[in-house]
């Protein structure tokens, strides 16, 4: 099949093969696909798209989030939605501090530094504080503590990052940065009544 030929199929019905082939469906439970797709339709297109950016049956990127169906470990054949943030939202953020935090911010003070840098924290923090987002939470703050104390080190003429002796957790506390971790929301199962 030539390139794109799928993509003729759905917009021309005359170009469509002649007995439609069947695909997997995403209407049913993302672990059990069903079979009734026609290959020309939309929802067709749709299923090629997710699939040729590298999702499966059981996993999808969607607005920010990585989604996955995980089963139950106490009640097992229970299936349940688990998101957080994707690698692609990870890197925006780890970029976004990168840039705030850069050796020529050296000659400002830190709390200029860290005010212009809160903002951003709070505003990705408070957009991804749903789901299971704290092991993420927590690689962004570890990540934040280590470009502070390099910012510092060049600030003040040391080499390396120097955590343990001058640049650790109670340090970068005093200076009131954002922390994500411990901003994460449970949500329901369930539509709240």
């Amino acid at each position: 099949m030539p390139p794109g030929r799928h993509v003729v199929g759905a917009l021309h019905p005359a170009a469509r093969d002649p007995a439609p082939k069947v695909a997997p469906s995403f209407s049913g439970p993302l672990h059990q696909p069903r079979t009734d797709i026609p290959v020309g339709t939309d929802e067709m297109l749709f299923v090629r798209h997710l699939l040729s950016h590298g999702a499966s049956w059981r996993t999808f990127d969607f607005l920010g989030f990585h989604n996955r169906m995980r089963e139950s470990w106490k009640y097992r054949g229970r299936w349940y939605l688990q998101q957080w943030p994707c690698p692609r939202a990870i890197a925006s953020i780890r970029g976004k501090i990168r840039e705030r935090t850069d050796r020529r911010f050296a000659c400002l003070p830190l709390d200029d530094v860290v005010a212009d840098l809160n903002p951003v924290l709070r505003g990705w923090g408070e957009y991804f504080r749903y789901g299971n987002s704290a092991a993420k939470f927590s690689l962004i703050d570890c990540y934040v503590n280590e470009r502070l104390a390099i910012l510092a080190s060049v600030k003040h003429g040391l080499t390396g990052r120097n955590w343990v002796t001058c640049f650790n957790y109670e340090w970068v506390n005093s200076l009131r940065v954002h922390r994500l971790r411990g901003t994460v929301r449970s949500t329901t199962a369930y539509a709240s009544r």
